[in-house]
């Protein structure tokens, strides 16, 4: 399987979402609850606070029913992590961290089916690993 990043799975939901609510073909949103309010289109599910910013964002790209993609937002509508199940086994190996600027800063994997990093690569802002640190 290719790997697919935070960056990339926001982008190619905004895209879906945005022309289905321009088609006028999104599923009706879920009725808020709490001043929520759930939309789904294809494989995304995106949750969104009563003011219209989104709170998360999920993909499920096979179509099994779990999510291979999770994405968490800022107040300000940027991403603040991703989780990504890379190898569809049902469980995260790939984290990525985000400061409140957008911009990557550190990529925690995991190997061996473990449920947390193992290691924690730190990046620039190309996107290169500048060091790297065993998960505590």
């Amino acid at each position: 399987m290719r790997h697919r990043s935070v960056a990339a799975v926001g982008r190619q939901a905004c895209a879906v979402l945005l022309a289905a609510a321009a088609a006028g073909c999104a599923r009706e949103p879920a009725p808020p609850v709490s001043g929520y309010h759930l939309v789904e289109r294809d494989r995304y599910q995106a949750l969104y606070d009563a003011r219209g910013r989104i709170l998360r964002l999920l993909q499920d790209e096979d179509g099994d029913g779990r999510a291979e993609a999770q994405v968490l937002y800022w107040p300000n509508g940027l991403p603040r992590q991703g989780e990504l199940d890379t190898d569809r086994d049902g469980r995260v190996d790939r984290w990525e961290v985000f400061g409140t600027d957008g911009k990557l800063e550190r990529i925690g994997t995991a190997t061996d089916g473990a449920p947390a990093p193992r290691v924690w690569d730190h990046v620039d802002a190309a996107g290169r690993v500048t060091w790297r640190e065993p998960a505590r």
